[in-house]
């Protein structure tokens, strides 16, 4: 229960800290052209560095299919 609590709390903050980021005009990120991609403060991010940012990498876990 006291986890339940703490994970509740912890949503709350980020809604929180989400109200005021759309607040200040952070809403995200816009898509131009499905090339470039422009970040709240203006500067031009690459399709390969967004796929890069959003990616994660999971070590240590065979493929599926393959017998290691």
């Amino acid at each position: 229960m006291e986890k339940m609590n703490h994970l509740e709390n912890q949503i709350s903050e980020l809604n929180a800290k989400i109200e005021d980021m759309k607040k200040n005009g952070m809403t995200g990120l816009n898509v131009n052209g499905g090339e470039n991609t422009y970040s709240p403060g203006g500067s031009v991010v690459s399709a390969e560095e967004k796929e890069r940012k959003r990616s994660i990498i999971v070590t240590g876990i065979p493929e599926y299919g393959r017998s290691e």
